[in-house]
């Protein structure tokens, strides 16, 4: 997911050793279909996703492909912010259908040293999320629609339509009852940056970058 222009962050993303499906200038709500033609139209194991404004390792990238060996359901994780002492993983259920400020426990960081090596989470909050791609077809990229309640924020004089893609995904795992495994050794930074956004500034495009043997 490309929505931002952040040079560290691409900068990190192009260093990884794996196929890479750029998706960039959409909206969450743009990206359903695209991610679903991807998923159907290419024959990977796995799928994984990650969003743009982190700075991922290939290191943190090697444990979540050992995970999806084992498991059909995997992830990373990130810090909330560069401030925020919390993980985006939670080792409690989802407590509704539709995010709220109390619908998920996000894991604190002294919460997260009392867990084991490897553990289930029931967030994943798109930390290179990883699926089979069985699993993909049957619980595809989603997102909630804007309402009355949360209109979201404006980029570049427009509101996108569509949030919340994490959170919609984590919950219909949670309620078909697949865990999500995910590895202490699996960190990827968040930089949280809110700027550089080229959403609404050009047509959304798609490209795909095969490694190099």
């Amino acid at each position: 997911m490309n929505p931002r222009d952040i040079p560290e962050s691409i900068t990190a993303l192009n260093s990884l050793k794996i196929d890479k499906f750029w998706m960039r200038a959409h909206t969450q709500k743009q990206l359903e279909p695209v991610v679903e033609s991807f998923v159907n139209d290419t024959d990977y194991d796995n799928y994984i996703m990650i969003s743009d404004d982190t700075e991922p390792t290939q290191a943190a990238l090697d444990v979540v492909q050992e995970l999806a060996e084992t498991n059909e359901a995997c992830t990373g994780y990130s810090n909330m912010s560069p401030k925020n002492p919390r993980f985006n993983l939670s080792i409690r259920k989802l407590r509704a259908p539709a995010p709220s400020y109390f619908s998920c426990d996000y894991l604190h960081a002294w919460e997260f040293k009392k867990c084991s090596d490897r553990f289930r989470t029931y967030f994943t909050g798109m930390s290179f999320t990883c699926m089979r791609r069985a699993l993909w077809k049957l619980y595809p990229f989603r997102v909630y629609p804007e309402n009355a309640l949360r209109k979201g924020v404006i980029i570049n004089g427009k509101r996108p339509n569509g949030w919340a893609s994490d959170y919609n995904l984590s919950y219909r795992l949670q309620r078909a009852s697949i865990p999500i495994i995910t590895d202490k050794k699996a960190f990827v930074y968040h930089n949280a940056r809110h700027e550089l956004f080229n959403l609404f500034k050009e047509e959304p495009s798609v490209r795909l970058d095969v490694a190099s043997a």
